[in-house]
């Protein structure tokens, strides 16, 4: 079976990032990459708690202040390239891009060649309620009709690095945004106001498409909250393993940190 990375390329993406990484672990990835571009928020602190429970790998890229939003994007892009091993499969996506393909990984071989995942563009979130997981709030979808849904991103294989950097809506690249028999309901999901609720106006009027309601899948919600508290929830010590307190040793005296036990610490926590 061929293994599968996914990158993610962030900004200021602390809401939603979690249930990213726990959304593609249910997808069947072999790896996350999350490529960071200079967060101010609580991205960076909330990608590394997540590293104790996945297999997540963060790299942290600082654009120059007058870079364009191309040049940084291409810098990401190299950085999610350079850290996937030359035999595993990739797909770059954003923040607010979800893979939707759960079999479709597993059916990879080494004769595929590479090929475009459609978008599948969801409007304005009009549902106040903001509990997790956000995307199941998220349930207006655009008509098949809807333009964007003619882009997509590619699922690029170990041969055809080169694809990363094709932008999707270039007239040369819109052959190979195509579906082949064993991707046939794969979908890059697009939820643009997931990210920028105040997303300017022309865009904001493009966006708000109501066309369609797309009830979501009620058991994938489910397991997309249990994943969500499962990797969010503290690593646990080996079953056999004793945390001893710490002892300072002066010249004259001796200093002994307790730890508290698993009993005291949920008396505290109550």
């Amino acid at each position: 079976m061929q293994k599968a990375t996914c990158a993610v390329l962030t900004y200021n993406a602390e809401h939603v990032l979690t249930e990213w990484v726990a959304w593609h672990i249910l997808q069947g990835f072999h790896r996350i990459l999350i490529i960071d571009a200079g967060s101010s928020d609580q991205t960076l602190p909330v990608a590394y708690s997540l590293t104790n429970q996945v297999a997540v790998e963060i790299f942290e890229y600082r654009p120059k202040k007058k870079a364009r939003t191309y040049q940084t994007r291409s810098k990401l892009i190299k950085l999610a390239l350079d850290n996937t091993p030359p035999d595993e499969w990739l797909i770059i996506l954003d923040q607010d891009e979800f893979f939707s393909g759960i079999d479709f990984i597993p059916a990879l071989t080494e004769q595929d060649n590479s090929f475009g995942i459609k978008w599948k563009v969801f409007g304005k979130n009009h549902n106040k309620n903001q509990a997790t997981p956000y995307t199941s709030q998220i349930t207006h979808c655009a008509a098949e009709a809807f333009p964007d849904h003619l882009g997509g991103r590619f699922f690029i294989s170990p041969s055809d690095r080169h694809l990363a950097e094709i932008p999707f809506w270039d007239s040369t690249s819109q052959n190979h945004i195509t579906q082949v028999t064993k991707a046939h309901q794969a979908r890059v999901l697009h939820y643009p106001w997931l990210c920028d609720p105040t997303m300017p106006q022309p865009l904001a009027d493009y966006y708000d498409v109501k066309d369609n309601e797309d009830f979501q899948d009620e058991e994938y919600s489910q397991k997309l909250s249990a994943m969500i508290a499962q990797i969010t929830s503290p690593a646990p010590l080996p079953a056999d393993s004793e945390v001893e307190d710490d002892f300072v040793e002066f010249e004259t005296f001796t200093i002994r940190r307790l730890r508290p036990s698993e009993e005291e610490l949920n008396l505290l926590k109550d």
